[in-house]
């Protein structure tokens, strides 16, 4: 069986910004997992295998620099990550991309615009149901 593009793992401390993140993007089609912070984070992404990972810079037990840096370095290299910051993190946006990051979004963003560049990144394929 074939495993479908949809799956996106959200790494956030923030309650507020995984609970509207995840609404939205579940109700774009996408299948959304959440980890609270960054060990939690990168354990979900070396299990579940997503397809994309939007992480957050700063969270407890592990930045999200490390995750990335270690997303990076491990047989998760090919995942496609966008790194989320608060705008007084813009500073970092440099080493992110250089990190191999596929973008780079300031908190507080539009969660419409989110979504756009989660679609941009990760188009939705279709649902085959019943093939064989």
């Amino acid at each position: 069986m074939e495993r479908s593009n949809r799956r996106i793992l959200l790494v956030d401390d923030d309650s507020s910004v995984r609970e509207c993140v995840s609404q939205a993007l579940t109700e774009a089609g996408y299948e959304v997992l959440e980890a609270r912070d960054g060990k939690e984070g990168m354990m979900r992404a070396e299990r579940d295998r997503p397809n994309l990972i939007l992480l957050d810079l700063v969270m407890p037990r592990w930045s999200g620099m490390t995750v990335l840096e270690h997303l990076r370095r491990g047989h998760a290299s090919r995942v496609r990550i966008i790194m989320m910051s608060g705008e007084d993190q813009e500073r970092f946006r440099p080493l992110a991309e250089s990190k191999g990051v596929d973008g780079f979004l300031c908190k507080p963003f539009c969660v419409e615009s989110l979504v756009e560049k989660v679609q941009s990144i990760l188009p939705l394929s279709p649902v085959l149901v019943g093939a064989s």
